[in-house]
């Protein structure tokens, strides 16, 4: 039997019960969480980031850069459209309000982005996705790459209608061949964003990375992302 897809009022009220953890969550428990998942995920060590001009994009609670500045580095910029996450920390020195679709950055200004469950992945709308692609190709410097997570386009993952079942499933009723069908589905879906991004004319590399049976069978996903470098501007859709 089919479970019902959640109303809009439900996943609005999942999606606020959601918020309201993550910023009740102790700014320690962000910071280690920050350093050992975002960083071992994207393959990133601290120095790393050392010499280099570094957007957060989409940055909640200014994580990464509280870490980065915890080890001496400087030089970061948080962009995270929310007032409430960006006032939460008001000794973060970095954070600047806006969108994805607009970076309030100069052309050629960043070495090293960082979007980690944010946009453009996150974006409902193809239209905005792809102007956040543009916004990241835009200040990404000659030389310099964005690291993404995850590869999967959310306006190709919503039209997939098994996955949005799943997704949409009680904890309880997830049994691990459920788990193994969802690992598939997401897999699929991470291709088909890839090739769409291809296509489009974004210098854009699948950093494919598979998980081992004991995280598979614990829930967690595979940890792929996307390296991308600058492209040139006469390749790339405008909107």
């Amino acid at each position: 039997m089919e479970r019902r897809k959640p109303s809009p009022e439900e996943m609005k009220e999942n999606f606020v019960s959601w918020r309201k953890k993550r910023d009740e969550t102790p700014v320690e428990k962000i910071e280690a969480d920050t350093e050992h998942r975002m960083l071992e995920t994207l393959d990133l060590t601290i120095d790393d980031f050392r010499g280099k001009r570094i957007l957060d994009l989409g940055s909640g609670p200014s994580a990464l850069e509280r870490t980065l500045r915890n080890h001496g580095i400087d030089s970061v910029v948080s962009l995270e459209r929310h007032p409430e996450a960006i006032s939460r920390l008001p000794e973060v020195k970095g954070k600047v309000a806006g969108k994805s679709q607009e970076i309030p950055l100069r052309d050629d200004s960043i070495d090293l982005a960082i979007s980690f469950g944010s946009a453009p992945t996150g974006q409902k709308k193809e239209s905005e996705a792809l102007k956040t692609f543009n916004e990241m190709n835009r200040i990404l410097a000659p030389g310099g790459e964005a690291r993404i997570f995850p590869p999967r386009l959310r306006f190709i993952s919503d039209n997939n209608k098994r996955l949005m079942e799943i997704y949409s499933m009680k904890k309880e009723d997830i049994t691990q061949q459920i788990l193994e069908e969802r690992y598939n589905l997401e897999r699929e879906v991470e291709q088909e964003s890839l090739a769409y991004a291809k296509e489009r004319g974004y210098n854009i590399e699948l950093i494919e990375k598979i998980v081992d049976d004991h995280e598979r069978s614990r829930g967690r996903r595979f940890a792929s992302y996307w390296i991308l470098k600058k492209s040139l501007l006469e390749s790339i859709p405008q909107q």
